[in-house]
């Protein structure tokens, strides 16, 4: 197999490279899966700018999304039972389910677009901006980060590899998340983060 690590063909699944004798970990295959030629990826993660948002509090604040999106499906009966309804299921509880489901999915794309923050991300301080101009996205881009987002959720990890801790749905939305207070910081290219 070839090595996560270092490239070489001499690398194994279990037990270390035979040419760096590094071990194959989600953090090196990550490094492997953006590295610019992958028949000698970075052996070090490069310094990332201090602008963009920690991988901590980017989980910090979808945490408090899905909660905040679970209560609200909760409180309303969209999921689970609602004593307020009987068992039989009414029109009038069809469009409570249907009204909440909608406003739980769309809202985070109105307020992405609006000022790059969801409540999750307010509390945490953290904003989605244009990769390009480092402003605020539009409506179509969040709902494009959003459906991808559901799309590549489980390979998320991926990010930690990326210059630019950019997942699949901020690359192909053309986003990345920063800390709220560097608004307007434009990222510099992969390849200028990737030689320091």
């Amino acid at each position: 197999m070839q090595c996560p690590t270092c490239g070489s063909i001499e690398g194994r699944w279990r037990g270390p490279c035979g040419r760096c004798g590094g071990r194959a970990s989600i953090r090196a295959f990550s490094r492997l899966a953006f590295a610019e030629d992958p028949t000698s990826p970075p052996l070090l993660r490069s310094d990332r700018p201090a602008e963009l948002a920690s991988p901590q509090s980017r989980i910090i604040a979808a945490a408090i999304d899905v909660t905040l999106a679970g209560i609200a499906l909760l409180w309303t009966g969209a999921i689970g039972t609602d004593l307020a309804f009987d068992h039989q299921t009414s029109a009038a509880h069809q469009l409570v389910r249907t009204l909440t489901w909608l406003a739980v999915l769309v809202a985070p794309m109105l307020m992405e677009a609006a000022d790059g923050q969801t409540f999750g991300k307010r509390i945490v301080g953290i904003r989605v901006v244009s990769r390009e101009t480092g402003g605020p996205i539009s409506l179509g881009l969040a709902a494009h980060r959003g459906g991808a987002r559901a799309l590549f959720w489980f390979i998320t990890f991926l990010a930690i590899g990326d210059p630019l801790l950019q997942p699949l749905h901020d690359r192909s939305a053309g986003t990345v998340v920063i800390n709220a207070d560097a608004y307007g910081w434009v990222p510099p290219p992969d390849s200028a983060i990737r030689a320091h």
